[in-house]
Formats: structure tokens, C-alpha cells, sequence
């Protein structure tokens, strides 16, 4: 009580803090981008890839299946960091 309001104007200002926010934007910008990449791949592959009857139960390694796994890698590290970035922020303000 001493001390007054100034330990708690200075915690008002600096949270979350700038780098939680550019973090949590990032890790949101990019699992959006692989969210959409993967949804686009996945379409492409299992729609629009042309391939005969008899090899349609395997799909040969390519460039589209090589995306798909590249996207959906960085999709679920994204999205992981992400909600390890909200639940960090959570954590502080109990």
C-alpha cells in the first residue's frame, strides 16, 4: 500500500509485452497460410491429380504430395506454438 499505484501501472503497461504479440501474430499468420496450402494440396491431389483407375489406391511421391507434407509440417508446428503462446499468456494473468 505504500508504494501506490505505480507497481501496478507499470504491469498494465508492459503486458503482454511486444514480443508475446509478434510471436502470437507470426505463429497465426503462418498456420493460416498452412492451413490454406494444405487444403489447396490435399484438393489438388485427391481431386484434380489425374490418375488412372488402377493406381489410384497409391499416390506416387511428387511435387503435390511433397507440398502437402511440407505445409501440413508447418501448419502443426505453428498452430502448436500458437497455443503454446496463448496458454503462456493465460498462465500470466492468473
Amino acid at each position: 500500500m505504500m508504494l501506490g499505484a505505480a507497481p501496478f501501472e507499470q504491469i498494465h503497461l508492459s503486458f503482454p509485452g511486444f514480443d508475446v504479440a509478434v510471436t502470437t501474430t507470426v505463429l497465426t499468420v503462418t498456420a493460416n497460410a498452412g492451413s490454406m496450402v494444405s487444403a489447396g494440396a490435399l484438393v489438388h491431389l485427391l481431386f484434380l491429380h489425374a490418375v488412372p483407375a488402377r493406381r489410384a489406391r497409391s499416390i506416387a511421391q511428387g511435387f503435390e504430395l511433397r507440398v502437402l507434407q511440407i505445409a501440413a509440417g508447418v501448419w502443426t508446428a505453428s498452430a502448436a506454438g500458437w497455443w503454446c503462446s496463448r496458454r503462456s499468456m493465460r498462465t500470466e494473468l492468473r
